[in-house]
């Protein structure tokens, strides 16, 4: 059982790698690059916290790059 536990914690740590490899392949395209310029950031100085797409692209790529270190780390 034991074996088990190593081989599939070494599979699914490769899997997690590759699925971190082909989301980085994804979110630093040309495309999506041109998308993340045109955006303008949250304005809260009127009071009001509105959630932008411009947000959303800050969140993902930090998050993505959260997820390279915690990886590792653990």
């Amino acid at each position: 059982m034991r074996i088990c536990s190593v081989y599939c914690s070494m599979f699914i740590c490769l899997f997690q790698f590759a699925v971190i490899i082909a989301t980085g392949c994804l979110l630093f395209t040309k495309y999506n690059g041109v998308c993340a310029l045109s955006m303008q950031t949250t304005s809260i100085w009127d009071g009001a916290w509105l959630w932008t797409m411009a947000d959303d692209f800050y969140t993902t790529h930090t998050l993505w790059g959260m997820t390279i270190v915690t990886l590792f780390a653990f």
